[in-house]
């Protein structure tokens, strides 16, 4: 069954609503998780480091899988390049803007964001040195960075503990556990990710097909903007509660586990091809990465013009990706233009077959 239509008004409805199942799936399975790790005893700082980081990638990783079965690398592409620039050059952006300064510890830039940044240069390093026109994320690749995700989390889970983070899914100790609804909340919420990333996807395709648009380029725009909504709530309750380190650190390691556990799980299920237009996405992620990081080293601290120096930055990547498509879209029509007018065109002299006079 395709959730798409052809009719744009219809196949908008159905994105936003597969958008609402995928971050309320997310929701449901993230809070059901974290309620049977509470039951079994397992500790706040380990539930914090995976659940609160890898929660916030949810809607990416359903999203992703979804487009790889389907053979949709370009879409799996976009979206987590995408999510990565939304992710600091909007969400983080906005927080900084309205906060005017938000302080941010040593640890923070020395541990996350230099682990970000290695983990960036290594999808370079992969897309790019292949010796080929069209280079491929294989699934070894994918191997290797899935298993850089398990030694980054075996790393935080040897860290000193954070008490910010170890309270950042605070609970009841004598709440009570009921295995029934937790059981159901945990299904619904898988099934709320299978659809809701189904619903997003197709239209997207079907979009992309209909109007001739790269498909990477709608991915790295519309459906990053709508699987980095969770990043934004939690970032503005972190700013809100006064817990900077949570909320920098949510966007820090959903931009790290969008690579090393979103795109190496899309890359192990389906190799990807990596054009040019997802090789530019690739060094634009890499650009705000940087600026971000040398924002954060000179201070240690964001305030608010290095706040709008990322909405700049986003507003420039959405320009860009604006001209891409609408570049495609005229390409597309004139070739299409110039071929209509060349089977019409009338056989001349030369081109008369033979053995045929004209009169």
């Amino acid at each position: 069954m395709q959730f798409s239509t052809g009719n744009f008004p219809i196949d908008l409805c159905i994105f936003f609503g597969g958008l609402i199942a995928l971050i309320k799936g997310s929701d449901w399975f993230v809070e059901s998780a974290a309620t049977v790790a509470r039951h079994f005893s397992i500790p706040d700082i380990v539930i914090g480091l995976t659940l609160v980081s890898i929660g916030t990638s949810l809607p990416e990783l359903g999203t992703n899988l979804y487009a790889a079965v389907n053979n949709q690398g370009s879409i799996a592409l976009g979206n987590v390049l995408g999510s990565n620039v939304t992710n600091i050059a909007l969400v983080l952006g906005i927080a900084v803007v309205c906060m005017g300064r938000i302080d941010i510890a040593k640890r923070v830039f020395n541990r996350d964001i230099m682990i970000m940044l290695a983990s960036y240069a290594a999808f370079l390093i992969f897309a790019a040195f292949k010796g080929s026109p069209e280079n491929v994320l294989s699934r070894l690749e994918g191997a290797i960075m899935f298993a850089a995700f398990i030694a980054y989390i075996v790393y935080l889970f040897r860290s000193p503990k954070d008490p910010e983070l170890a309270g950042a899914m605070e609970h009841e100790e004598n709440a009570s556990f009921n295995s029934w609804s937790t059981a159901a909340f945990l299904l619904l919420g898988l099934l709320g990710v299978f659809l809701g990333a189904k619903m997003i996807v197709d239209p997207v395709i079907k979009t992309a097909q209909t109007y001739g648009m790269p498909n990477a380029l709608i991915s790295a725009t519309v459906v990053a903007f709508g699987t980095s909504v969770p990043e934004l709530a939690v970032t503005i309750s972190g700013i809100v509660k006064k817990k900077h380190d949570i909320a920098v650190g949510n966007i820090v390691g959903s931009c790290t586990f969008n690579l090393l556990l979103v795109m190496s799980a899309s890359m192990m299920v389906n190799p990807i091809s990596v054009d040019p237009t997802g090789m530019t996405l690739g060094l634009i992620m890499c650009a705000v990465g940087i600026v971000f990081a040398i924002c954060v080293r000179t201070k240690w601290a964001l305030v608010r013009w290095e706040g709008i120096v990322f909405l700049l930055m986003y507003a420039g990547f959405i320009a860009y990706n604006i001209n891409g498509m609408t570049a495609t879209k005229v390409a597309a029509e004139t070739t299409e233009s110039r071929s209509i007018a060349t089977e019409s065109q009338p056989l001349s002299d030369a081109e008369t077959p033979s053995g045929q006079t004209q009169e």
